[in-house]
């Protein structure tokens, strides 16, 4: 039943675990035709923990430069667990401050900037736990600040 509403929802299908260039060329056929593709950062949601992004993200924006990227921070989504108390889920859309990518920016270093705007207005939480969050949410910002001296 599953597949039936991804395939409705024109789902573009991947092969988890490599570079599907396949998957690629959909999503970049489809952006061309202006329609809206989604894709994670990292390649799959991080269900609290921290991942590293990956260049995916970064290749569709290069590769379709007309397309306007918006970023997606969704807070409180991890609290579904905190039965019978109702979740605060907050969705905040937002374009990336630094804008497109630039002319001398890699599909990479695109989707890493775009991956801590997002981690700044959503950092990872662990379920239930506000203190472990706070703590991920440090420990986030000091892993992206690494990164980017590199």
């Amino acid at each position: 039943m599953l597949g039936r509403i991804l395939d409705g929802m024109r789902q573009i299908p991947i092969e988890r675990g490599r570079a599907d260039l396949t998957a690629l060329s959909a999503a970049i056929e489809q952006l061309r035709l202006g329609h809206c593709v989604a894709i994670f950062p990292e390649g799959t949601v991080s269900r609290g923990r921290i991942l590293r992004p990956l260049s995916g993200a970064g290749r569709l924006a290069l590769a379709v430069p007309e397309a306007r990227v918006v970023c997606v921070a969704v807070t409180g989504a991890v609290e579904l667990v905190r039965f019978p108390h109702r979740p605060r889920i907050r969705v905040e859309f937002f374009t990336p401050a630094g804008g497109p990518p630039g002319p001398n920016e890699s599909a990479m270093a695109f989707t890493r900037r775009a991956t801590a705007e997002i981690r700044a207005r959503a950092p990872h939480a662990v379920p239930g736990r506000a203190r472990t969050a706070a703590k991920f949410a440090r420990v986030a910002a000091e892993h992206d600040a690494l990164r980017s001296s590199r």
